[in-house]
């Protein structure tokens, strides 16, 4: 499950499915409190900490600690990883030993850097120890590209094979559970969807672009009839080309 804590991001990465930029969009603490125990009910056992870009969150720092410190999971069972570009990592002696001490203390926690050449407006020197430490992760190649947001008005060629938004859906449909899915998605090792985005309300794609259908503050049973109900031509595109059997399957056949 993605909690979005921010949805600004001043990279301006041309692949970006959310085309985001820096904003004020961020949210608040008792927002990011409800958001794991909401994830602790349904969530599965992987907590993505993303934006945006996190760390362009003014209290990311405290959001993050407090995760590590509460985030378990309905199999009381979590791991957590932070998702960011990197930037401000570099040169930041301080927070490089900060983070340090949060990877020795909670070992289920992880710093994911996504950082493709391609697609990025300017060069980051990753060259300190910092970022060869085991618990820091590079993801040097975006596998795909979505006909959303910046990547669609750069008429990046798409490649995926369906809308972000396919796998929660049809399992939800299928098992008539939010924390089956989950956990069944888990086994899966996808963990990107659904997204909690800043505000409370969630969407079931990873795009802050996606329709936000529900919120954190509803019960699992509401939540479930509205995935359920749920359509999009969002990402028609994608999922015209899907087989009658799969388009069955988010009920769009």
């Amino acid at each position: 499950m993605i909690l979005s804590i921010t949805e600004s991001c001043s990279m301006g990465c041309i692949h970006c499915m959310n085309d985001a930029v820096s904003c004020d969009k961020h949210m608040d603490l008792a927002t990011f409190k409800d958001s794991i125990k909401f994830f602790n009910k349904y969530g599965g056992i992987e907590l993505i900490i993303s934006g945006g870009e996190p760390t362009e969150h003014p209290e990311w720092i405290k959001f993050l600690t407090y995760a590590l410190e509460n985030a378990r999971g309905p199999m009381n069972v979590c791991h957590v990883t932070l998702t960011t570009n990197g930037k401000y990592f570099i040169g930041n002696q301080d927070l490089q030993k900060y983070m340090m001490i949060l990877m020795d203390k909670y070992r289920d926690f992880n710093i994911q850097i996504t950082y493709d050449k391609r697609y990025y407006p300017e060069e980051l020197n990753f060259d300190e120890t910092f970022f060869y430490l085991t618990p820091v992760v590079f993801c040097n190649k975006v596998e795909y590209i979505y006909p959303m947001g910046r990547a669609k008005n750069n008429n990046l060629p798409w490649n995926s094979k369906a809308s972000k938004c396919f796998n929660i859906r049809s399992l939800v449909r299928n098992l008539k559970s939010l924390s089956q899915a989950t956990l069944v998605l888990a086994t899966k090792m996808k963990f990107c969807t659904p997204r909690i985005n800043y505000d409370g309300r969630i969407s079931l794609g990873e795009s802050s672009l996606c329709p936000k259908i529900c919120n954190i503050h509803e019960g699992e049973q509401t939540i479930v009839d509205k995935i359920c109900k749920f359509k999009c031509d969002g990402c028609s595109i994608i999922n015209d080309n899907l087989s009658k059997e799969y388009k069955m399957a988010i009920g769009e056949e």
